[in-house]
């Protein structure tokens, strides 16, 4: 038993589609010495057997009839970590090719004459493998796949020629040994091996690039590029293509081919090399088209390889193929080597510009060579195509010429085709432009600032053909080089306060005149949002009031237009839908109680610009979200002054007492507050003269001859907020305070004042002893009556 060990043999993709190199060992084992061909030299017989340090060139032996081959993959530098093959989806093989039959005959040196001659291949488990159609090889009895007759002249032992599979075989991968056995019954092989398939896999979709004449350097211009010819190493630069250039399409140039300094989409160009909204051809000049096709890996995914090519390029209209077909044409191998191609292998139909380039056989078997080199493996031909803008005035000009080209992949059965599509690509003529100026405004016709509008393809497109700069106080916009056609307008930035415009589709003619729904003379109006007042009502302690009536009378018209209280939040009053305009905030009317604030509140401006400004300080303006809402200073409320009313009655009778004077003072006692007044009918009244926030002393000034003076002032205490206290020798007196009185009239309060009568003294002599006893009891009864009756009194002002 011998060991081989190959450092990296490949990669795999894990189950995470990771690539990871691997490494093989090889243990073989039985090995089976026999004869050789009769062409070797008898006298130096010796066995010997030598694998590729490679692993894929193979085994060549020597005097060996065959041996046991055990294979195992681990992960580059970690021999125990070992590869399990034959999970779901995994089509891992492992292909022994160049299988020779050479039909029956003798060895040297052996006695033995007429036997089957041929190199085989199985799994020592008689399990099956793979075969194509036709194949050369067949599974026998013990499980080996050999050729029972010569395979001489049916197949070329080539790898990547067009019928290398007919005599190769392929083993499913399972688990982490794999158990073959080997060998030749001729005595002498070279046999290879392989992780591709025997049968036909898919071909990879070619792809198209469109580049210059001459490379881009720094400082060319679009129409000028200096450097050197475009060739070869530069059939992915795609340098021309402008495809998807106004961004209503994906661009379909795939990413896995788009080169450093030459993708558009990264923005990092090459210097010289223009961004794709500055791409364009020039009438009557000629640029390359490159038709890139990549080929199929002989060592990775198949052993099958196509026999010939056919491509096929319908030019789109505005282009033609430059002078002569043949010369215009050139094919390059996998290492941009040129290849030939025979006229007889190419056709042109001007008319419909369709051009045809059949890759033969033989050219096809160059390029299948080359790939058979490891370096190349894979790798891609291309066909460049030197082609001519057509002049403007020709009826085929055309400002936008896309299009792509097909490979028709041929088999050598004949009868197997696939056909596979490039991407498309776009060139287009430089045509002229315009700026185009707009005038924004405002429903007035004002000129607004601080707008900002895009021209777009399509009306669901996020990013804007052609922007312009924020409007000036002018209201001037500025679209700069547009090309007329038909675009969507939408305006990206809206001026605080305006409605955002709904996007309209416009057209734009050569002159800049852009035309459009409710666009007249390049005007473009914005309208402003709906404006929305409130006012907080509030007394002077900050707490809400209901039942205020505002106004907002227009200066120029005297309309007026009213405000509803907040159902939602009272004390909170709102006009909405206010149009633009001078007013004067009115209060017509003042919640129950308070005073109602006389003439003008304070003057707001609103003007079509959406400039708002109040002639108080505080005033808060919001102009996000749909509405503009004004929030004008809250407006405090003064209560009303009181009227004080007093009844006078007798405290034992109450009956109304008339003539007893009272006078008002203020909190210290000694400064009079308006004129003395007398009952009448038995009340006074002292209309207006209490203010909220002050306290009073309410004094009986003169009382009634029969009967006693009051000894003590009336403490009156009236709050800011219109709370009333009323006080007598320091106890509450009750009282009734009327607060919630509409309009003109003033708040009121109301108490009743008692006063007694005088006690009568009695007559002398005449009745005597008993007279006087009995009047001295009765005096008694009575002071202790009134003395009773008086402290029931106390709170209602009555002095003993």
């Amino acid at each position: 038993m011998r060991l081989v060990f190959v450092k990296e043999v490949g990669a795999y993709l894990d189950a995470d589609n990771n690539v990871r190199p691997i490494g093989a060992k090889l243990t073989i084992s039985n090995l089976r010495i026999g004869g050789g061909p009769t062409w070797l030299n008898g006298n130096n017989i010796y066995l010997w057997v030598e694998f590729s340090n490679n692993l894929y060139s193979g085994v060549v032996y020597c005097y060996v009839q065959g041996f046991d081959m055990d294979v195992e993959f681990f992960e580059k530098g970690n021999e125990s970590k070992l590869i399990t093959f034959g999970n779901e989806g995994d089509n891992s093989v492992f292909t022994f090719a160049s299988l020779n039959g050479y039909g029956n005959g003798s060895l040297n040196p052996t006695p033995t004459k007429n036997i089957n001659r041929h190199e085989f291949a199985g799994l020592r488990n008689n399990g099956d493998g793979q075969l194509v159609k036709g194949s050369l090889l067949k599974k026998h009895s013990d499980g080996k796949y050999f050729a029972d007759n010569s395979t001489d002249g049916h197949f070329t032992d080539k790898l990547a020629s067009k019928n290398f599979n007919l005599a190769a075989v392929s083993f499913p991968l399972k688990g982490t040994k794999h158990e073959f056995t080997m060998g030749t019954t001729y005595g002498r092989a070279w046999n290879t091996f392989a992780s591709s398939q025997v049968k036909k896999v898919q071909q990879k979709s070619p792809t198209k690039t469109v580049q210059p004449l001459q490379q881009y350097k720094d400082g060319d211009l679009w129409s000028n590029p200096t450097g050197e010819e475009s060739g070869f190493n530069q059939r992915y630069w795609n340098d021309l293509d402008s495809y998807d250039r106004d961004g209503n399409l994906l661009w379909e140039f795939p990413e896995a081919y788009r080169q450093e300094g030459h993708n558009v989409e990264k923005g990092n160009l090459a210097v010289g090399v223009p961004k794709k909204e500055n791409r364009f051809v020039e009438p009557g000049k000629e640029h390359y088209y490159f038709i890139n096709q990549e080929t199929i890996n002989v060592y990775t995914e198949s052993i099958l390889m196509p026999e010939s090519y056919v491509i096929s390029d319908v030019l789109p209209e505005g282009v033609t193929i430059a002078g002569d077909v043949q010369e215009a044409l050139t094919l390059y191998n996998l290492d941009g080597s040129k290849l030939s191609l025979e006229s007889s292998n190419i056709s042109y139909d001007a008319q419909k510009r369709k051009l045809v380039v059949r890759i033969s056989s033989d050219v096809a078997t160059q390029i299948h060579q080359k790939g058979a080199l490891s370096e190349y493996g894979g790798k891609d031909f291309s066909l460049r195509l030197k082609v001519n803008v057509v002049q403007k005035d020709s009826g085929n000009s055309k400002s936008t010429m896309t299009n792509s080209a097909k490979v028709t992949f041929v088999y050598a059965d004949g009868t197997t085709l696939e056909e596979k599509e490039t991407n498309h690509v776009q060139t287009r003529l430089k045509e002229p432009t315009i700026d185009v100026e707009l005038n924004k405004t405002d429903n007035s016709g004002a000129a607004l600032a601080g707008a900002e509008f895009g021209l777009f393809v399509t009306e669901e497109s996020e990013k804007a053909k052609y922007a312009t700069s924020t409007t000036a106080q002018n209201g001037k916009l500025k679209f700069k080089d547009v090309l007329p056609g038909s675009y969507w307008l939408k305006e990206t930035k809206t001026p605080a306060g305006f409605k955002t415009m709904t996007p309209i589709k416009v057209t734009i003619n050569a002159n800049g005149i852009i035309r459009g729904k409710d666009i007249t003379n390049n005007q473009i109006k914005n309208e402003l949002k709906p404006i929305e007042i409130s006012v907080e009502k509030v007394n002077q302690k900050g707490e809400f009031l209901t039942g205020a009536k505002f106004q907002l009378k227009k200066k120029d018209s005297q309309e007026v237009f009213n405000f509803s209280e907040n159902p939602a939040k009272l004390g909170v009053y709102i006009l909405a839908e206010c149009q633009p305009g001078t007013y004067e905030l009115i209060e017509t009317q003042a919640p129950a109680g308070f005073e109602k604030i006389q003439g003008t509140i304070g003057t707001l401006k609103i003007a079509s610009s959406g400039e708002i400004t109040y002639s108080l300080a505080n005033t808060v303006v919001n102009k996000e979200g749909n509405t503009i809402k004004i929030a004008l200073p809250k407006i405090v409320n003064q209560m009303k002054k009181f009227d004080l009313n007093i009844i006078k009655k007798d405290a034992v009778t109450t009956e109304l007492l008339d003539g007893v004077e009272f006078t008002l003072f203020d909190s210290t006692g000694k400064q009079k507050i308006g004129e003395s007044q007398k009952t009448t009918k038995g009340e006074v009244n002292f209309q207006g003269l209490l203010e909220p926030g002050k306290t009073y002393r309410l004094r009986e000034t003169t009382a009634l001859a029969s009967y006693l003076k009051l000894q003590h002032d009336f403490i009156i205490a009236v709050a800011v907020d219109g709370t009333v206290k009323v006080t007598y020798n320091n106890n509450d007196y009750e009282f009734t305070a009327i607060k919630e009185v509409v309009g003109e009239v003033n708040n009121a309060i109301t108490f009743t004042v008692f006063n007694h009568p005088r006690t009568p003294l009695p007559k002398t002599g005449g009745t005597g002893r008993y007279q006087f006893s009995l009047l001295s009891i009765i005096a008694i009864s009575t002071t202790l009556t009134f003395f009773a009756y008086y402290q029931s009194k106390a709170k209602k002002g009555g002095d003993a």
